[in-house]
């Protein structure tokens, strides 16, 4: 599996540790990201980099629109600018790649 990059050995392994260390190299590495994660198929949460604890263990975003429109169509999708639900409340922009 070394000819994988990270992100994909952690998801093949499902292997949240190897993950997360992944999206922290993104994350830090690329001013504009806040936050990073993964979602698996069902659209729950399961790594993410820096990790969420007010509204884990799972997340689930299946009912949301940017993810649905990702798993239908198998493409890259952008969601619409809007609030996190969370602390920090600030404006965010998801972007789903299957």
């Amino acid at each position: 599996m070394a000819h994988l990059d990270p992100v994909e050995q952690g998801a093949l392994q499902r292997d949240p540790v190897l993950v997360r260390e992944a999206l922290r190299l993104i994350v830090d590495a690329e001013g504009s990201i806040d936050r990073a994660f993964l979602v698996d198929a069902t659209g729950i949460i399961w790594a993410d980099y820096p990790r969420e604890t007010g509204h884990f263990p799972a997340t689930i975003v299946q009912h949301l629109d940017w993810f649905q429109e990702a798993v239908e169509t198998q493409a890259t999708t952008i969601s619409g600018v809007f609030v996190r639900p969370v602390e920090p409340r600030h404006l965010v922009v998801n972007v789903a790649t299957p």
